[in-house]
């Protein structure tokens, strides 16, 4: 049984894209309109400036902190089905009188709490449960939650992105036999992380995207016997870490906003490579077609690099028929005075046409 107790508001970041996205599609709207020479009327141009815009499936992208419900009512928790094994409290203000009523909930496998109210105090009241799948990303936990998580024996899955936790949880994230995905990404790690990440053995994905991670710890790859995902954003990738990545037995590489050349490329394609990840930056055609070139790549995925041409990849597609290659380009921002002046020419072009 699985119950959602999220409210319909997106992480913030995917609430960015989501807006570009429209205001793209907005654009290319008003174009036509130019174009065309489409009369509007003079309430509708009026509208379109102050228009919420409203994807499919997604609520208006403005803030709605204020409608949020707390859901830490401990007779409301205490009213769950027990029996329950999945819930989510994602984006809630779900505080530590909500986890203890949980205690009772022996069936639980699944607990997501992202952006919650809750403390160390309130994490205690999990270490007796045998969940398999838990999330505390953007909460203000910090080291001190590790010790009543490192109870969680089952422990599979494990999401600290955002929160305070530093390189010190490692000494908690060891005790962990089971846990095979670690999100770090986000927090306060350093290269003091590798020492414990290294006595994981089961260890299969990670991420370390927006962390201090650097050349220097990405040296202990190689005691990753097991590790095949590996997430990287926002890393300055220099000549060793390169050489370090390539020794692992990573597999699937995400390098979305580091800082990456096509020299670095060059040594990242001797590891048996099946899927990389890479957006806004320098990489060019020709580390583009070192990385098409790996005889394990299967899935590339190129977003926003400026030096990347349209043409390369579609010759790639067509040289690699069995590479599936997805290719965003970079596209050119505009600012809400720009769209505010193209859409008073329009409004003085109906004027006009109509005098």
């Amino acid at each position: 049984m699985k119950l959602d107790f999220r409210d319909t508001e997106k992480p913030a970041i995917r609430e960015r894209a989501l807006i570009a996205a429209a205001v793209t599609v907005l654009i290319i709207g008003l174009a036509l309109v130019v174009w065309n020479l489409i009369e509007l009327p003079e309430k509708d141009v009026e509208a379109v400036k102050h228009m919420k815009v409203t994807l499919p499936g997604q609520a208006a992208l403005e803030d709605t902190d204020a409608d949020r419900k707390a859901t830490d009512d401990v007779a409301r928790m205490e009213s769950l089905n027990p029996n329950a094994e999945v819930l989510n409290f994602e984006g809630t203000r779900l505080t530590d009188k909500g986890l203890m009523a949980l205690q009772r909930m022996q069936n639980l496998r699944t607990l997501r709490l992202s952006e919650s109210d809750i403390s160390t105090k309130g994490v205690w009241a999990l270490s007796k449960l045998h969940i398999v799948n838990l999330s505390v990303a953007a909460t203000q936990l910090g080291d001190s939650a590790m010790e009543p998580i490192s109870k969680i024996s089952t422990l599979r899955d494990l999401d600290l992105s955002d929160t305070q936790i530093t390189s010190k949880a490692g000494a908690f994230l060891d005790q962990l036999p089971a846990l095979k995905n670690l999100n770090l990404s986000g927090t306060k790690v350093d290269d003091g992380i590798f020492p414990y990440l290294v006595k994981m053995p089961t260890l299969w994905a990670l991420s370390l995207t927006s962390t201090g991670v650097t050349e220097n710890g990405l040296a202990y790859l190689s005691g990753l016997p097991k590790l095949r995902r590996l997430s990287l954003g926002k890393f300055k990738m220099t000549d060793k870490a390169a050489t370090s990545l390539s020794q692992s037995k990573v597999i699937d590489l995400d390098l979305r906003a580091a800082e990456l050349t096509d020299e670095q490329i060059e040594r990242l394609v001797k590891a048996q490579l099946i899927s990389v990840t890479v957006s806004n930056t320098a990489m060019s055609d020709k580390g583009l077609c070192a990385l098409a070139a790996v005889p394990t790549m299967r899935r590339l995925m190129v977003d926003a690099c400026p030096n990347i041409k349209d043409a390369t990849v579609e010759n790639l597609r067509k040289k690699y028929p069995k590479l599936h290659i997805g290719h965003q380009p970079a596209f050119v921002a505009i600012d809400e005075d720009k769209l505010g002046d193209i859409l008073d020419r329009i409004k003085k072009q109906r004027r006009k046409n109509s005098e």
